[in-house]
Parts: structure tokens; sequence; C-alpha cells
């Protein structure tokens, strides 16, 4: 996590902003002060260094990784065929968030799950199982 320097360094822009939220007119109203973490004290509280000790021992995802494996013909730049293959390993198929090109803006559950039921309905169809009357897949069959 934070491998990328530029990463980093917004982060830290993003900590010197909200710290001078402490210097305005309403903070000091309430006597507002910055709680600082005791882990990185070596390096001087309030110094980049100590900042990004801190960032690299509290920073964590909270969000839903999507758009991690590229989709495309082949293995060269991508990992996954359109029917979420896995170039070049039989058997194997990505089917979550990963293969999304974007990330999305809302919960990813269900377009995980349209994804899922779209792959579903076409290893069914791989295998030779027959549509119902709707044109869906019968899921008892298997």
């Amino acid at each position: 996590m934070l491998a990328e320097p530029e990463d980093v360094d917004t982060l830290i822009k993003g900590i010197e902003f909200a710290l001078k939220l402490f210097e305005t007119q309403a903070f000091r109203a309430i006597d507002a002060e910055p709680k600082l973490i005791h882990f990185c004290k070596e390096f001087g509280q309030g110094s980049r260094q100590y900042w990004v000790c801190a960032l690299r021992h509290m920073t964590l995802t909270t969000y839903h990784p999507c758009a991690t494996t590229a989709m495309g013909v082949d293995g060269t730049m991508s990992v996954v065929d359109s029917k979420l293959k896995v170039h070049g390993i039989r058997g194997l198929r990505v089917v979550d968030p990963g293969v999304f090109p974007l990330s999305v803006s809302s919960h990813i559950n269900a377009p995980t799950v349209i994804v899922a039921e779209k792959i579903s309905d076409d290893i069914k169809r791989e295998y030779g199982l027959e549509e119902n009357s709707e044109g869906g897949i019968n899921h008892t069959e298997l």
C-alpha cells in the first residue's frame, strides 16, 4: 500500500489542508486540537516523516476493489476474455468486480450478481444445458 510517491504526496497535502482548519476561528472557538498518533514519535510530531509513518501505519482500503482484472482479446494486455476465462489457464474464470472496466459509483453487489448470472448462463450453455421457454437456462438441471 502507498507504493507510489504521488499517492503519499496527495495524502500529505490532504492532511496539511485538514490541519489548517485548526487555525480557523471556528476551530479555535471550540479549542479544537488535532489528535496525533503516538507510534511515530521518532520522526517528530507533525513533520513530513511523521505523517509518512502515520500513513503507512493507519491507511487501509475501505472500498471494494474493482477494475483490477483487464478484459481483452489476448493475454498480453488483459487477464480475461469476454467470457471471463483467464488467458492461458484452461478451466479458470474470474467472476468478480475485478472484471469491471471502471469502478462503479454505487455498491458493487448488484452489478457483481448480474455479471455472475450472465457468466453462469454462459457456462451452462457451454455444457449444453437447455434454455427454458423464457430464453433463460433452467437452473434446476444442474
